[in-house]
């Protein structure tokens, strides 16, 4: 589906996930052609990132089929509001879910179009009688605006911002400190990817993560200040866009014992209750 205002127009995917975000002709979110990634923006739930061997405890039981990111992003949601710049989505559990996460839930997403940008804001409510964990994030894809070699990354609301990477399977350790960035700034490279992710966990409130061309003065910009990390990615080298995705959750560490309870950043919501999370993207025109 489509919805637009004055400047901007976007399209919604039977899968909550907006596909593409325009700004007159200029378009932000990456196209999903498939030699680098067949992805726009997707959201991620109930987790975040891999889980060890695709096995996680929920309440002390084992299940299988922990696939990267979680199902959110392949399920079909139903539209259930729209307005002309703005939409709403809902997700609930079903068979397939109930095989892999067996909780009862209710997943909304809406979007909302601003003057140069849009939000988008996640409702999770626990629709059952027990506890239940759950990560979610987003997982955005932007156009790089010119060369890579001429923009800079920005992170304000924390000072010298620490970057990890995941170890060679996927999984998160708080070893593998890579860098950070300072005040001025980080000149961005395809190098920087060389492990394609560079993850920053533990944020400070009211963060706000910019890429800016220096020679053209254009970019945009990723505020969420409901998410403790922020995961930039690319698929591989040369590749024309760049991931700024906000998570509350990080993949499994390394040395897990699979109790999905125990991960970082899992929010627990008791019966009938209620959590949401938002972030907003703003276009930089120079």
């Amino acid at each position: 589906m489509i919805i637009s205002n004055e400047k901007c127009r976007a399209e919604l995917n039977e899968h909550g996930e907006m596909i593409s975000f325009k700004i007159g002709e200029e378009e932000y979110i990456w196209s999903g052609e498939a030699r680098f990634w067949n992805g726009h923006a997707p959201t991620l739930f109930p987790y975040c990132g891999r889980i060890k061997n695709e096995r996680a405890l929920y309440d002390g039981r084992e299940f299988s089929g922990q696939t990267i990111h979680g199902f959110a992003r392949k399920q079909t949601h139903t539209l259930i509001k729209s307005g002309r710049s703005n939409a709403r989505f809902e997700l609930c559990e079903n068979a397939q879910t109930l095989e892999c996460y067996p909780y009862p839930f209710k997943l909304e997403t809406e979007y909302v179009l601003m003057k140069n940008g849009y939000g988008v804001r996640f409702t999770v409510t626990n629709t059952g009688t027990e506890s239940m964990p759950f990560s979610i994030g987003s997982h955005p894809a932007y156009m790089i605006p010119g060369e890579i070699g001429d923009c800079d990354l920005f992170v304000e609301g924390t000072e010298n911002a620490l970057y990890y990477a995941n170890d060679e399977d996927g999984l998160f350790r708080g070893d593998l400190v890579m860098g950070q960035v300072r005040a001025e700034g980080l000149p961005l490279s395809y190098s920087l990817f060389r492990r394609r992710g560079m993850i920053f966990p533990s944020l400070d409130e009211h963060k706000r993560f910019t890429v800016k061309n220096r020679v053209t003065g254009r970019g945009f910009s990723v505020s969420f200040d409901d998410f403790p990390v922020c995961v930039m990615w690319m698929s591989h080298e040369d590749c024309p866009f760049i991931c700024v995705e906000p998570w509350h959750g990080l993949p499994d560490e390394s040395h897990t014992d699979g109790c999905f309870e125990k991960k970082f950043f899992v929010i627990t919501l008791g019966a009938g209750e209620s959590r949401s999370l938002s972030y907003y993207f703003e276009a930089i025109n120079g």
